[in-house]
């Protein structure tokens, strides 16, 4: 049996952590020996441990935190490293030399600008092979870190539809407005969803929201945070249209609940809430630029091309909602599109090449 040592940046409920471990969890049915190492802690740390009660925090910043990874390590004489983020890299100066390892790239090229600072070359040098979420992920990945492109395969995130379409149906809290009003689920609804930032593009959310007082706006994530861009704005506002979830454990029922999904992101390298909008059959809007998304929003949503622009967004949002175009794609061009079962496959034939 096959060994590996599965690495996440953190345990937070965000894209690529929810994703490693969805991986992790694939892997190891697979039959392989699997053992979950986090280098941050985080909210999503109680539902891991039900899978993987074994999981450590690891984040190496001591000496003694050091010595404790190496120890696991060498218990556990993996035969693959899975680093999944380049956030969880830097897990690499602390292995022994010639140890299989794989990094699952999620970023892009603003966030790899960033990670260059950081990355040693030898670091990058020991990757047997980079698995990039999008062709785009895969180009940034070459021009920003100079890594070959012959190291990396593109391999779509698998998602479980089904699972997703299961967990839209339960029963769910209403999110609410400034004024403590729930949400209509029978109005008009968009959404968005993330940790409210300026990348996630919470303040040109947010100004359509302003400009459309007779629709519902939904933000579905963490709103209350020190990076939102409008959070004083909101407060001395009293926008009865806007709407706030709060971290949610299972958002599936508010985007559900969802007529619009707006990709609002000024970057975003694939993200997951995207495929799951469309599972749901929802209308999705995004810009070309962005990232990733706008391979399947091409086929299945309405793209536009260039960087996020508000004006453009509200033009089309209004054109939208006038000619009532709100239903997404049928459920079986998701379906073949999705195959999860294929893509699972694809992504554990990789990893068993290399383990």
């Amino acid at each position: 049996m096959k060994s590996i040592l599965f690495v996440v940046h953190n345990l937070s409920y965000t894209g690529a952590p929810l994703i490693g471990i969805a991986i992790a969890k694939l892997l190891r049915q697979q039959g392989f020996s699997l053992k979950l190492v986090s280098i941050g802690p985080g909210p999503y740390l109680e539902t891991a441990q039900a899978d993987f009660p074994d999981i450590s925090i690891v984040d190496c910043q001591s000496k003694a935190d050091t010595e404790r990874f190496l120890r696991l390590f060498m218990a556990f004489q993996p035969d693959l490293v899975y680093i999944n983020s380049i956030a969880a890299l830097p897990i690499a100066r602390f292995l022994p030399p010639g140890v299989n390892t794989v990094l699952h790239l999620h970023e892009m090229k603003s966030d790899l600008k960033h990670w260059r600072h950081f990355v040693q070359p030898e670091w990058l040098d020991r990757l047997a092979r980079v698995i990039a979420v999008s062709e785009q992920a895969k180009a940034d990945i070459h021009h920003v870190l100079s890594v070959p492109l012959s190291k990396v395969v593109v391999i779509r995130n698998p998602i479980d539809v089904q699972r997703i379409q299961a967990s839209a149906k339960a029963a769910y809290e209403p999110p609410r407005n400034c004024l403590g009003s729930p949400i209509d689920p029978t109005g008009l609804i968009v959404s968005a969803c993330g940790t409210a930032s300026k990348r996630k593009g919470t303040d040109i959310f947010y100004q359509l929201a302003r400009q459309n007082p007779a629709v519902q706006f939904l933000w579905i994530g963490e709103w209350e945070n020190t990076h939102n861009p409008v959070l004083e704005a909101a407060k001395n506002e009293s926008l009865a249209n806007f709407f706030t979830s709060g971290l949610r454990t299972n958002p599936f029922p508010l985007l559900n609940i969802s007529d619009i999904f707006l990709l609002t992101s000024r970057e975003d390298p694939d993200p997951l809430v995207v495929h799951e909008s469309i599972s749901l059959g929802k209308l999705v809007i995004a810009f070309s630029e962005t990232g990733g998304s706008r391979y399947v929003v091409s086929k299945f949503g309405v793209l536009l091309e260039g960087a996020v622009q508000a004006e453009r967004l509200h033009r089309i949002l209004k054109q939208c909602i006038h000619s009532n175009a709100k239903l997404g794609p049928g459920p079986n061009l998701v379906a073949r599109y999705y195959d999860y079962e294929q893509l699972s496959d694809n992504l554990i034939q990789e990893v068993a090449q290399i383990a």
